[in-house]
């Protein structure tokens, strides 16, 4: 459980150094491109906004690459269910691949894995219906091991995209709204002028 509290409260704490970093690049990759870049209050808020939705983007990303690193223990708890609930079953092929289904169907998998894993509950609910039918009990803790990895690793690349559109977006908006340039001349007349 401590473990748990340290990986999210890991997560929260890069997350917000990422987006904080990021925000700060896009600050002066903008200025880079216009050199006089005046902050208006539209683009205050944009920066604000652009700092709290790439936190929550950067906290679930790195949360999920945490995750990453239990999916080993969830094959162990697997090969341990398959083993108790593969005593005393024929070694046949027909029997095995009947196990191996069995087991996949079995509540007591997603229980075991939920009560030492909660953190990625979500990606267990399609876990039965996605492993490749024919499997046997021999590989089939690598092949649930692959595909929740899989799954995290799609979860990680929509939240990468995700930030991706926010930046484009909030890029327009400080583009867009910035305050014009004001432009002037004075004439040699009115420097020295002495009309008061």
């Amino acid at each position: 459980m401590i473990s748990i509290i340290g990986s999210l409260i890991g997560a929260a704490v890069w997350g917000l150094i990422i987006s904080l970093a990021v925000v700060i690049i896009l600050f002066f990759i903008i200025k880079l491109f216009d050199d006089y870049h005046a902050t208006s209050s539209i683009s205050l808020i944009t920066y604000l906004l652009l700092i709290i939705f790439l936190t929550f983007q950067c906290t679930l990303a790195v949360g999920a690459s945490y995750a990453k690193e239990y999916t080993e223990g969830i094959g162990e708890i697997v090969t341990t269910i398959i083993a108790e609930t593969s005593q005393g079953i024929n070694n046949s092929i027909s029997n095995i691949e009947a196990s191996a289904n069995t087991i996949l169907e079995n509540e007591k998998l997603n229980e075991a894995i939920s009560e030492h894993y909660p953190m990625i509950e979500y990606i267990l609910g399609d876990i039965s219906t996605e492993i490749i039918s024919g499997s046997n009990y021999a590989t089939l803790a690598e092949q649930i091991v692959a595909n929740v990895n899989k799954k995290i690793n799609s979860y990680i690349v929509r939240r990468i995209l995700w930030m991706a559109g926010a930046i484009a977006v909030a890029s327009a908006v400080i583009l867009f709204t910035r305050p014009k340039r004001r432009s002037f001349s004075l004439d040699d007349d009115d420097l020295y002028s002495t009309d008061y």
